[in-house]
C-alpha cells in the first residue's frame, strides 16, 4: 500500500495498460480505501463521499462477477431498460458503469479545486483516465458475455 504514496505517477499508469476492468477498479478501490483511512474523522463530507464510492465499487465488483458468466449476464441484460439513459454504447449501464461514471465525476470535482499540488493533479488525471480505460475494458467483457 505504501507504494501508492511513494511512486504515485507510475502505479496508476501501469494499471491503465492492462485494459482489465477488474485490475483498474481494484487499483482505484485501493486509492479510495486509503483516502478513507487517512481522512479526518470530522470531515463528514469526505467520509460520506468516500463511503458512497466504496459501496458503489462493491456493487461494481458484483457486476464484474456476473459478467463473467454469459448465461447470467444475458438474463441481467434483459432486465435493464433499452432506452439511452440505461445504456452505455448499447450495453447495460449496470453497477460497473454507474460506479465509474460517479467516481469520474468525483475526481473531476477534486481537479477543479484550486491549489492542488501539480504531482497530485497529475495523479488525479491519470486515475481519471484509468476509469475510462476500465469502462472500455468492461464494454469488451459485456460484448463477450452477450455474444456467447
Amino acid at each position: 500500500m505504501e507504494f501508492l504514496f511513494t511512486q504515485k505517477t507510475r502505479y496508476p499508469r501501469d494499471a491503465q495498460s492492462t485494459f482489465d476492468p477488474h485490475t483498474i477498479i481494484l487499483v482505484e478501490y485501493t486509492f479510495i480505501s486509503q483516502e478513507f483511512q487517512f481522512c479526518d474523522k470530522n470531515d463528514t463530507d469526505s467520509i460520506s463521499s468516500l463511503s458512497q464510492a466504496i459501496q458503489s465499487f462493491d456493487d461494481a465488483f458484483l457486476a464484474l462477477k456476473i459478467a463473467d458468466n454469459s448465461a447470467h449476464y444475458k438474463i441481467a441484460e434483459q432486465i435493464i431498460p433499452n432506452d439511452k439513459k440505461h445504456r452505455v454504447n448499447g450495453f447495460p449501464k449496470d453497477s460497473y458503469h454507474i460506479a465509474m461514471i460517479a467516481h469520474k465525476t468525483r475526481l473531476r470535482n477534486i481537479l477543479r479545486a484550486p491549489g492542488i499540488d501539480p504531482i497530485e493533479k497529475a495523479l488525479l488525471k491519470q486515475r481519471y483516465a484509468n476509469l475510462s480505460t476500465g469502462q472500455n475494458g468492461y464494454l469488451t467483457k459485456q460484448r463477450k458475455a452477450l455474444v456467447n
